[in-house]
């Protein structure tokens, strides 16, 4: 699967978070402003439509408001084979 360079930034910040929590499971929940930190450091390319690609992917699925964003299944394995 092809990704964007802000696709693979938000699914890095879901991997660091979900290593220390014991690793990926569905639902696992990040907030948009969790994923969103140090976005000006860091991010490549805009947050925002690398999180609506994810979503679009079906890799990650969002809460009504956009304020929270779960890990689904396919982002689960997507997670556990990526290196």
């Amino acid at each position: 699967m092809e990704l964007s360079p802000a696709e693979r930034f938000v699914l890095q910040r879901y991997r660091e978070k979900t290593r220390i929590a014991g690793g990926p499971r569905t639902g696992y929940v990040l907030r948009q402003a969790a994923i969103r930190y140090a976005e000006a450091e860091r991010a490549p390319g805009d947050l925002g439509a690398g999180l609506d690609g994810l979503v679009e992917k079906g890799l990650l699925s969002t809460s009504e408001d956009r304020r929270f964003f779960f890990l689904t299944d396919s982002g689960v394995a997507l997670l556990a084979d990526w290196r």
